[in-house]
């Protein structure tokens, strides 16, 4: 088990991250709500059911990487590319939305930084 958590261990961060943006969802919801054009796009991308969502997949990653479950390691590279990649979106939107521009907050920076190491990881070949 050990030695899958070592090989692994890209998929498996990328799952507990997935894990902690839910429980920060869950914590801190309805961070997005905003009566305007941002409300249309990504209103609800902090509401229950998405920040389930967002539990599930980082609880299967995490699975997938302690496992060595090796048809679905790529898949969730994948899956988490995406789901970092939305949500750096949905920040950069609300930054401009609200401030003006995208650099007032560094949050969706930081998102799309987890998204690129994720890609980088899987380019890279991290999972065997």
């Amino acid at each position: 088990m050990l030695q899958n958590i070592k090989m692994n261990h890209s998929v498996l961060a990328n799952g507990i991250e997935l894990i902690v943006l839910g429980a920060f969802f869950i914590v801190n919801s309805f961070r997005f709500d905003r009566p305007d054009f941002f409300n249309m796009i990504a209103t609800h991308l902090d509401d229950p059911p998405f920040t389930v969502v967002l539990i599930i997949a980082g609880t299967i990653c995490v699975m997938v990487a302690i496992l060595n479950i090796h048809y679905l390691l790529r898949w969730c590279l994948v899956g988490s590319t995406f789901i970092w990649t939305i949500y750096g979106c949905a920040f950069l939107i609300k930054n401009i939305d609200l401030w003006g521009n995208a650099f007032s907050n560094l949050d969706c920076w930081f998102m799309f930084a987890v998204a690129l190491r994720t890609i980088l990881d899987a380019w890279a070949g991290d999972t065997r």
